[in-house]
């Protein structure tokens, strides 16, 4: 990322600073952007303000701020019953402000994704003097201003740096540069390990010395415990003999294993049978039951039915088919009642069309000797007014 503008209003000791990173620092010799500037001036007049500013709009919080020890314990009156922590951001709003007086950093900054941004927080006094809570917003491209959302941080996103890393390697909190000339070499060692980011290999150095440490103290217990059981170690000798009797000791077991599977063979077998035999003992046992069944007078009985029914066969199928005729006789004589009924019908419908027909016909000749009559008599209704044309009458 690429800081352009930083725009400041009412914040710490500043009232107004606008600084164009790419047009306002030039070279005085030669008139050309500087690549590199300086920050001077007396105690007190904004030098680090500039640099708060920045952190302010950037990451809502300054180094000075999040280096705070136990804020919860450390708070102080305002003046005007206004209770407020060290380390709270709002206590950068300018003193002797009025509601009106604007309050705020602005920061405006090319992102990692080539896109110009605007981050601002705002800050303020409310009409009874209290502070007001900030505000937070962020403006991406030619978009609109939008409140910077915590989950997703589009500034965090934009510079690609989180506020730990920003601080060791943009820029280096006033007291931390004081530390790092006065302190010991210890102190400049951790503020060099903050800077340079390489805390990490100070914590892999103790890992790896921890697993030394660890690995040494088991080294020193397996030698003990060596040394211990050195005493009941075995000679060469006991320790063939043993081999030689664990050999022959599997060779028994493979014997009996050979000799339990026969075992197993037979008892399968064994088993087989015994269910055969009692398979057949139940057999013998109906079979005896049936004969003494076939012995009974109830037996014989049935018997001589079943023969009996066997000598009525023709006598059953003649009775049968004599059934038979007889339904098919009541259905061909239901037929030939239907069926004349039928016929009935249709020739009665014949004789009333035919008498229709005669009717209509004799009508038609009734209607035809009339006018013929007519024609002939000399007092048809033509001569009748011909002669009352003429007077008679």
């Amino acid at each position: 990322m690429k800081i352009k503008e930083l725009h400041l209003r009412n914040i710490a000791s500043i009232e107004t600073a606008d600084i164009d990173f790419e047009r306002d620092l030039v070279d005085i010799d030669n008139n050309s952007p500087s690549p590199l500037f300086l920050i001077s001036g007396d105690t007190g007049v904004g030098k680090s303000v500039i640099l708060d500013g920045i952190s302010l709009a950037l990451y809502k919080t300054t180094p000075r701020l999040d280096s705070v020890v136990n804020p919860a314990s450390n708070t102080f009156n305002c003046g005007n019953g206004e209770l407020m922590s060290v380390n709270s951001i709002q206590q950068y709003t300018r003193l002797g402000i009025s509601s009106k007086s604007p309050c705020y950093s602005e920061v405006v900054f090319e992102g990692n994704d080539n896109v110009v941004y605007h981050a601002k927080l705002e800050l303020g006094i409310n009409r009874n003097g209290a502070h007001r809570d900030p505000k937070w917003t962020v403006k991406i491209g030619d978009q609109d201003w939008v409140k910077v959302d915590n989950k997703h941080n589009q500034i965090l996103q934009a510079v690609g740096l989180s506020f730990q890393q920003f601080s060791r390697m943009a820029m280096l909190a006033q007291g931390q540069f004081a530390s790092f000339l006065c302190g010991d070499k210890k102190e400049r060692e951790e503020i060099l390990e903050q800077l340079t980011n390489t805390e990490m290999f100070s914590r892999y150095g103790l890992a790896i010395k921890s697993i030394f440490d660890n690995t040494k103290k088991e080294k020193e217990l397996a030698e003990q415990k060596l040394d211990t059981e050195s005493g009941h170690l075995l000679t060469d000798q006991e320790v063939e003999r043993l081999k030689t009797q664990q050999s022959e000791a599997g060779q028994t077991i493979e014997i009996l294993s050979k000799q339990v599977s026969a075992v197993d063979s037979i008892i399968l077998k064994t088993t087989q049978l015994n269910g055969f035999v009692h398979t057949l003992s139940d057999a013998n046992r109906q079979l005896e039951q049936t004969r003494q069944i076939m012995q009974t007078d109830d037996y014989r009985s049935r018997v001589l039915l079943v023969s009996d029914w066997d000598s009525t066969e023709q006598v059953r199928n003649a009775w049968t088919n004599s059934v038979k005729a007889e339904s098919d006789l009541a259905n061909t004589k239901d037929k030939m009642a239907k069926s004349n009924k039928e016929t009935k019908e249709k020739i009665l419908k014949k004789k009333l069309k035919h008498k229709r027909k005669k009717k209509k016909i004799q009508k038609k000749k009734r209607k035809k000797s009339t006018k013929e009559k007519r024609k002939d008599d000399p007092l048809s209704r033509p001569f009748r007014c011909a002669l009352l044309s003429s007077g008679v009458g």
